[in-house]
Formats: structure tokens, sequence, C-alpha cells
């Protein structure tokens, strides 16, 4: 109704237009009459004057006109626009999604009146199971929506891991819920950056859930294949020693001559053995395992579970497993 009263208006305009024209054509034609006739005297010059005078009164009323025909066309346009927001606003009434999917959530229950702004203007009472607070959803959020088909799962690769990682990599995705199955995952998109504060690269593993078997927000573990240029080291955990210097591990040298006890052994793993503390740089700790990234070269023997007995210098003599049950330590390559 607004926009054809402006339409209207419009029109009304347009028509005082054409007749302030007409009026200022036939002013201006009186006045150039009059113009001759003053110049030959047959008029006086208060008469041209007037028709002058109305001449340009005409020429004001066009203009005049003119623009608020200028300004009908501006609040037209304005009510149109109007009529176009409400239009779309009515239209809000369906909710769509941009994708099929789930309702994961619900924050506002049948009946509540909801803004523009998509706050809760009344909360109904009562709701169903999805329902959220009564209050609604922050930020006017009215429902939650997945699609769960494919899912997403972020990872963080560790720094020594990271420039291994690569788009396309194969993963395999385990998750508690389902202790004899691995799903089958795939690298999509890195941060290709390490964050400063975890020094961790953020991973994105995309996972085919054709099934619907897998649920979003669920904790999983990825194993990521991940070959390195210079693998490390691996030894147990409990091979390694804390002392005031730094990190140790005890490994078996051949003595000296006059250090081997009498009647030792004389194969290379049974004779007498002389205990060196030797310095080593740890990497990733994998809980019984733990790397060595410097200190080692992979050809000694070193101690498992060494006790307060083992010091620097200290002579043993190496027996086998069987024999070694209940001793302070055992030798491990």
């Amino acid at each position: 109704a607004a926009l054809a009263q402006a339409e209207k208006q419009m029109g009304q305009a347009k028509a005082d237009l054409a007749d302030a024209r007409a009026k200022m054509e036939l002013a201006r034609v009186t006045w150039d009459r009059y113009k001759v006739l003053m110049e030959h005297g047959a008029v006086s010059k208060q008469e041209g004057d007037n028709q002058l005078a109305a001449f340009r009164s005409t020429s004001a009323a066009v203009t005049s006109v003119e623009a608020r025909i200028g300004s009908s066309e501006q609040n037209m346009h304005a009510v149109r626009a109007n009529l176009e927001r409400l239009v779309a606003l009515q239209d809000f009434e369906k909710v769509r999604a941009p994708f099929s999917g789930i309702i994961t959530s619900r924050n506002f229950d049948v009946g509540a009146l909801i803004s523009g702004a998509g706050s809760s203007m009344g909360q109904g009472q009562g709701g169903g199971a999805m329902s959220g607070p009564s209050t609604g959803a922050q930020g006017g959020e009215l429902f939650r929506i997945a699609q769960i088909s494919l899912l997403r799962v972020l990872i963080n690769v560790p720094e020594t891991n990271a420039p291994g990682i690569r788009t396309g990599q194969t993963a395999k995705v385990l998750v508690q819920a389902f202790p004899n199955r691995e799903f089958a995952g795939q690298v999509t998109r890195t941060a290709n950056a390490v964050d400063i504060s975890s020094r961790t690269m953020l991973t994105e593993v995309q996972v085919q859930n054709p099934q619907l078997v897998l649920l979003p927000g669920m904790f999983v573990q990825v194993r990521l294949l991940n070959p390195r240029a210079a693998p490390p080291l691996l030894i147990s955990g409990d091979c390694v020693m804390a002392t005031p210097e730094g990190l140790r591990v005890a490994v078996l040298q051949d003595p000296a001559p006059q250090d081997r006890p009498p009647g030792s052994a004389r194969s290379n793993r049974q004779q007498a053995k002389r205990i060196h503390l030797q310095a080593i740089e740890v990497g990733r700790d994998y809980g019984q395992e733990i790397e060595v990234v410097n200190g080692l070269e992979g050809w000694e023997y070193i101690v498992l579970n060494p006790g307060d007995e083992i010091l620097e210098g200290a002579v043993v003599q190496p027996v086998s497993s069987a024999k070694a049950k209940g001793a302070g330590g055992q030798i491990h390559k």
C-alpha cells in the first residue's frame, strides 16, 4: 500500500510538471508579445514588467515541480526497497540449510518469537530432547546441522615430524569406541607453519564415514606413516639415568687386561665389561621407549634398569638372562 501511494504521488507530480510547463510556455509567449508591443510604445512598461514576472514565476514553478519529482522518485525507491526487505524477511519463515545433514542442536522451541536480528523475543515453554537452553542460542543460532558422511579430524603434529607431512598422505584413525577397527583417512591440508607456543603443526585429516558410525566431537587417535630421513635410535626408557650432569646410559666397554677378573669368559659377549656412563640427547618420549638423537651409534650394549651400584668404570660380568633374574641390572642392545 505504501508503494502504491508513492507511485500515485509520483504520477501526480508528473501531471503537475506537465501543467507547470504549459503555464510557463504560455507566459513565455505572452512575454514575447508584450516585449514587442512595449518596444513600439503600445503598452506601458509596467504591463511588460508584469508579464516578465509572470514568466519567471512559472519557470520557477517548473523547477520546483521537477525537484519534487526527484524527491518522489527517491521515496518510491525507498518504499520499494523496504517492500523487498519485508518480502525477504517473510521468507525467513522457512529455514534452509546450504547442505543436507542431520540437525544436532535446536536452540528454540516451537512458538518462540524470533526477531530479525535472530535473538529470542519470547521463549516458549518445554521443548524437545534436542532443545538448547531456554534463554536461546548465543549469537542468534537457531539450529546446528552436521554432515557426518565426511568428518574432519584436526591433529597437532610435533615439530620433528612436521616436515614429513604431505597433502594426500594416508592415515589410520583409531577410536576408543571401536577398539578392533581402523578407519582410513587422508591428509587434506596443513597449516604449513609450526605454532610457536606448542611447537606443533595443525593438520587436517578427512575420514569417510558412509555408515555414520563415527560421531562429531569424538576423540580419536591418528596414526601417520611418516618415514624419516634420519631415524633416531630407540632404547628402553628404563635405560636412561638422570644424573646431575644430565641424561646418561650405562654402556658396556671392554676393560683393560688388568681389570679383567680371573676365569672370565673369552667370548665377546660373556667376557667382563667396564661401565661407561655415556651422555645422550633424547628426542620424543614414547613411554616404554625413547628416542636418542645423539650419543649412541647403535652397536652398543647398554644396561637395562641400572641400579645405584652402576658407577663410572665399574667392572661387571655379563651372565645369561636366566641367571640375571633378581640381579641389579640386565644387558640390553
